[in-house]
């Protein structure tokens, strides 16, 4: 259906009396007196009511010796509802090529030189650029962490930060350790950004962190805290990865988008440099033999947040 006849359809409907003037007519086709009578309408007022639904072709017209019947045109009502919105859009290239104008923008503002400067803030430029290491990945094919981690980090250093969110942001799943896409976003759609300065000197740099993310040992599993250094409070936390936690946390910090929203707003009104990071106790994984490593790690961490005060604890 043509977006103008839709319109009309609608504007013509769009009247209380109109609607109950068309479901009078379902039941059968009546007269103007009898609509009249029915509805407690003037006589004038009906037949205008009536012209403005014949020229949406709503209803239809018969004469019958001295009166007009009006009756309900069924083919528009048997017509799914679909019909109606389902015009021919000839602005649709023009809102495509906004929307491509504005993800490119947002792109080009938070990616330079093929790697992500920081993390929007807003969700919906948040979700561009998640969208952008999604189109990294492959649809139906299953990765590893490790796999993930990777190509992750040829554009950002906090993979762990990346990974999880598009986990949150269901642009992945994950199960039995194996990370899926939830459906393909096109690597075409999503250019690399072209690369102003000199491509062989940040191919070496990928490929140096690369390196030293496979050659990095697996960390020991432990507790650590951190600690407001203008008002002593501190945040206690149990991890299996001690070594990369503290950048997970900065990252969340910095990017407002950390769960803990006490801890949240004093690092934003005191700032990074006023705390401090320090690990606790550390666990090796091979050592606690016959137990479950998750359920050690939470013991331990109870035995530490009883060693602080709860009012002193964020």
């Amino acid at each position: 259906m043509e977006l103008e006849k839709s319109l009309i359809i609608l504007k013509a409907a769009s009247d209380k009396s109109r609607l109950f003037i068309i479901n009078a007519l379902l039941e059968e086709p009546q007269y103007v007196e009898k609509l009249s009578q029915r509805l407690n309408l003037a006589k004038s007022t009906v037949s205008f009511h009536l012209k403005k639904l014949e020229a949406a072709e709503i209803v239809s017209k018969e004469k019958q010796q001295y009166y007009t019947l009006y009756h309900i045109n069924e083919h528009l009502f048997e017509m799914p509802l679909k019909m109606m919105f389902d015009f021919k859009n000839r602005d649709k290239e023009n809102q495509v090529k906004r929307l491509a104008d504005y993800r490119q923008k947002i792109l080009n503002i938070f990616i330079k030189d093929n790697r992500l400067i920081k993390l929007p803030a807003q969700n919906k430029k948040k979700e561009i650029i998640l969208e952008f290491f999604a189109a990294l990945f492959t649809p139906d094919k299953h990765y590893s962490e490790k796999e993930v981690n990777h190509y992750i980090l040829e554009f950002f250093d906090d993979y762990c930060l990346i990974r999880r969110l598009l986990i949150d942001y269901q642009f992945m799943t994950r199960k039995n350790g194996q990370y899926t896409l939830t459906k393909d976003f096109g690597k075409s759609s999503f250019p690399i950004i072209k690369n102003k300065g000199n491509k062989m000197d940040n191919k070496a740099k990928r490929k140096a962190i690369i390196n030293e993310y496979k050659n990095k040992k697996p960390s020991a599993w432990g507790i650590f805290q951190i600690k407001n250094c203008k008002t002593g409070k501190i945040f206690i936390d149990a991890t299996n990865r001690l070594d990369t936690i503290y950048n997970r946390h900065k990252a969340e910090l910095k990017f407002k988008t950390h769960w803990n929203k006490s801890l949240l707003k004093d690092w934003q009104e005191f700032g990074e440099q006023n705390f401090s990071f320090e690990i606790l106790d550390q666990i090796d994984p091979k050592k606690v033999v016959g137990t479950n490593h998750t359920k050690h790690l939470k013991e331990h961490l109870e035995i530490w947040l009883e060693k602080v005060k709860e009012k002193d604890r964020y």
